[in-house]
């Protein structure tokens, strides 16, 4: 099974078509976040000013509890072999790293798409069986940062993590063919 999460704005039927190509047969469930947000959901609160950051922080952590308390339920729900596989973008791919570092026992691998994490919410060290981490990041993405991406994934892998990052030049914040194929790779080795 495939946990697919949107990102700010969207909506869990236009961003599952991203995957409607996959390769190989896989369950893939598209959740959608709680919050109405334009014309689409919000996992989170948007966040403006000098406290934001450690605020989203919180955010984040909450939302991915959440996710995580949730995941045995949809995995008892539709027969699924072994435990999930978890990918989102933006908002969504902060919370697939949330739930890695959170919530490692729930998964079997995470495929964050332009996201990040703050380092301040990082543990010490991977915990033992860590699943692993395929990161996908435009380096000129405007709205989530590549170099905070990068520097977080650097840092896990410090901490003990098996944790990739895909990085695509010229790409902003978008999904372009290349990082498709390199996810759907990622995706089939993680099975």
């Amino acid at each position: 099974m495939l946990v697919v999460l949107h990102g700010l704005g969207d909506n869990p039927a236009s961003f599952v078509r991203l995957f409607s190509t996959l390769p190989q047969p896989l369950r893939v469930v598209a959740v959608r976040a709680p919050m109405p947000y334009h014309h689409g959901f919000s996992w989170f609160p948007v966040r403006i000013g000098r406290h934001r950051a450690s605020a989203r922080a919180g955010d984040v952590r909450r939302a991915a509890a959440q996710l995580a308390a949730w995941l045995p339920q949809l995995t008892a729900r539709y027969a699924t072999r072994g435990k999930p596989l978890v990918s989102g973008f933006s908002q969504g791919g902060m919370l697939a790293f949330a739930l890695l570092v959170h919530h490692p026992q729930r998964l079997a691998a995470a495929f964050p798409i332009g996201g990040t994490l703050a380092l301040s919410d990082l543990p010490t060290h991977a915990p033992a069986g860590a699943p692993p981490l395929f990161a996908f990041h435009g380096e000129a993405d405007p709205r989530v940062p590549f170099a905070p991406t990068r520097t977080l994934v650097s840092a896990l892998q410090q901490r003990g993590y098996r944790a990739e990052l895909h990085a695509y030049k010229g790409l902003r914040h978008s999904v372009s063919a290349a990082l498709r194929t390199d996810l759907f790779s990622a995706i089939a080795g993680a099975l």
